[in-house]
């Protein structure tokens, strides 16, 4: 199924209730779980395909907020929409995901040889600027630029200033949320 057709699901059996809790965890359940698995091997990157996911998303923010009476064009950007149900966008979603995978390689909580032998950490002592912490393959297509792992480390290097040895899982996500 798709994710559209589950929120199309949703809005038809929960046009009863007025509690956007309710709504937001049959959406979060059941169609941001389609719209994430495996996010981090298939990832989006060109704009076009991004927006056609947010779309679900932006869809059930409408739905779930339509007691607020948003009418003709009057309507709070998306990043506001998110704010009051405290969610995230699924694009910043998609990025925490693949930035934790390439953290779990590098703490080695996963057990990959394979992949582990592919991370390669930049420890060059004489370079005063700020460099990536991960090395990146450069590719002259877009296609293997954004490849997997590649787009992993591109989004932990994002983040790594907030990366210690030795910190936990979740107090990097909290400092990347």
């Amino acid at each position: 199924l798709s994710g559209h057709s589950v929120l199309g699901f949703i809005k038809r059996r929960a046009k009863e209730f007025n509690d956007y809790t309710l709504t937001k965890t049959l959406y979060c359940s059941l169609v941001r779980s389609i719209l994430e698995y495996a996010s981090i091997v298939w990832a989006p990157y060109r704009q076009v395909d991004i927006y056609r996911i947010e779309s679900v998303q932006k869809q059930f923010l409408l739905f779930a907020l339509k007691h607020l009476n948003f009418s003709g064009f009057i309507l709070p950007p998306y990043k506001s929409r998110l704010l009051l149900l405290n969610m995230v966008s699924l694009e910043d979603r998609r990025e925490l995901f693949s930035a934790m995978f390439a953290f779990d390689l590098i703490q080695e909580n996963i057990s990959c040889r394979n992949l582990l032998d592919l991370v390669e950490i930049n420890n060059n002592p004489y370079n005063l600027r700020r460099t990536r912490f991960l090395v990146q393959q450069t590719f002259s297509t877009d296609y293997a630029q954004y490849e997997p792992l590649n787009n992993c480390f591109h989004n932990f290097n994002k983040y790594s200033e907030l990366f210690a040895v030795g910190i936990s899982r979740d107090t990097f996500k909290n400092r990347i949320l």
